[in-house]
């Protein structure tokens, strides 16, 4: 009789706890369905080329993010999200619009400014649009703090620290 209070117990802490759970979160399914997004930044402060990477291998969520440097020095760092995050983040595109978006015109760029290159697609849309500027109109600035929300997630390089 006591060894089937334990059981229940353990079973009511699972429940209670989210019950049992994927590697990095989440306990449904999770489909990509051809969904992916990326941006490319060429003058930035960081590397004179960097990118971010949102994408999925079948239906493993995946970010990458990468940094080329002068003299073909080269940084990347990868791996996989939680379906959760994955989809939160997806929603910015969504909320912002991204089927509708062109390349921006963004008078208060300067010369030296950073230019993004942002690439979004679902099975239904693809599309390839330009900003250049340290500071990001709408809707590019949500797609730019979204795929660096999503570089976020990725698990801290142990060698990094």
């Amino acid at each position: 009789m006591s060894r089937r209070l334990v059981v229940i117990a353990l079973c009511a802490a699972s429940c209670a706890s989210g019950g049992t759970k994927q590697a990095h979160g989440g306990s449904r399914s999770f489909a990509c369905e051809g969904r992916h997004a990326t941006y490319v930044v060429t003058g930035g402060i960081a590397a004179p080329e960097a990118g971010v990477k949102m994408t999925c291998e079948g239906d493993v969520p995946l970010v990458e993010e990468y940094r080329l440097y002068d003299k073909g020095k080269e940084e990347r760092r990868s791996g996989r999200i939680s379906p959760d995050a994955w989809d939160s983040i997806w929603k910015d595109f969504e909320n912002a619009g991204w089927r509708m978006v062109e390349d921006c015109k963004n008078p208060g760029a300067g010369k030296k400014d950073p230019f993004y290159v942002f690439e979004i697609a679902d099975p239904d849309k693809q599309i390839s649009v330009t900003c250049k500027g340290k500071e990001l109109p709408f809707p590019h600035d949500t797609f730019r703090n979204a795929l660096d929300r999503a570089k976020s997630e990725l698990p801290v390089d142990e060698k990094s620290e």
